[in-house]
């Protein structure tokens, strides 16, 4: 089933319908031609593939094994896996095979009867379109502007050492509070910001060595020219704060391993003083979270949180994680 006129190509392949539905929508909006199989190897075909949708739920045993398989067959595509939001130790372990960069959960749902099973339905729409957009054009769609609509409105607070962190704080619960976002909201966006902002401040600078040049207990003052920036906007689905730094430092191994630990339970508490960059509540706490590092150069971390509706509804939609 082919589905658009675009010259840039897309695979899904899933036997899951909400799944081929969410792709076909999101995928054709963002241009691409979306072609639909339910098995690998694919049938031949010609075309060259931009793009491909892996459905891990096709072999929940051997989901490396099925990752390998599409990549032997176009090694050229950027892949996105796909799994049900429960396999989150599935979903953040094919972080780990070669060429996979991007994860999506498929999106559970109350019952359609009281006492029913939980549903299972498609990947979120608004990940999958931001995030093959970007694939396809890094130019025009990088950056947090590109994940809310045209014309949401960003603050931006300069960070310069430990002195502007509260004010950091301060500044986005007025932002917030404008909105109108309840207490309870307001708690959870303060501790994306800080797991963003504390990796950025501590993790960030580096010595001569390429080693961590501070300690999490010591009050830092950022040398000129080390300036991190934190914006934070709404258009009425989404909250995007994004933390930005001149060091380029985050290592994806390194985010992928604590990752994986943390959806596997197995994340270790951080020493007192040691430097270690911290991920256990963003995997949970965000509905997007991207990394866009230039390594040496430059590192912007985003997180997106859906606020219509409740919390427990945001939390349907489980954790997408990409890497740019």
């Amino acid at each position: 089933m082919d589905v658009g006129e675009a010259d840039r190509n897309a695979v899904v392949v899933t036997r899951h319908p909400p799944t081929k539905q969410m792709c076909l929508q999101a995928l054709g909006a963002a241009g691409l031609k979306v072609r639909v199989e339910s098995i690998i190897p694919l049938p031949p075909d010609s075309s060259r593939v931009d793009l491909m949708v892996v459905d891990l739920d096709l072999a929940p045993e051997a989901s490396s094994d099925l990752i390998g398989r599409a990549r032997a067959e176009h090694s050229e595509a950027v892949v996105f896996a796909v799994a049900d939001r429960a396999e989150k130790v599935r979903l953040h372990d094919a972080l780990a095979v070669a060429g996979v960069d991007h994860v999506l959960c498929k999106r559970s749902a109350a019952p359609a009867q009281p006492g029913g099973p939980t549903r299972t339905l498609g990947p979120d729409s608004h990940a999958l379109f931001t995030a093959a957009r970007r694939c396809l054009d890094p130019a025009a769609y990088g950056g947090v502007d590109a994940y809310l609509l045209p014309g949401a409105r960003f603050q931006e607070v300069a960070v310069e050492g430990s002195q502007h962190v509260q004010p950091t704080f301060t500044a986005l619960g007025k932002y917030l509070e404008a909105l109108g976002m309840a207490d309870n909201r307001l708690r959870y966006v303060d501790a994306v910001l800080d797991e963003l902002l504390s990796n950025a401040l501590h993790y960030g600078p580096r010595d001569a060595d390429g080693k961590p040049r501070h300690k999490r207990t010591d009050n830092i003052e950022l040398l000129p020219g080390e300036q991190i920036r934190v914006r934070f906007g709404c258009d009425g689905q989404h909250l995007a704060i994004a933390v930005s730094d001149p060091f380029g430092s985050v290592e994806r191994a390194l985010v992928v391993e604590r990752l994986c630990a943390a959806a596997a339970g197995k994340l270790k508490p951080r020493e007192e003083g040691v430097v270690s960059l911290s991920l256990s509540m963003l995997s949970t706490a965000v509905n997007q979270l991207i990394f866009a590092v230039t390594p040496g150069r430059r590192t912007e971390a985003i997180g997106l949180i859906k606020v219509v509706g409740s919390n427990r509804e945001a939390l349907e939609y489980g954790t997408s994680i990409h890497f740019h």
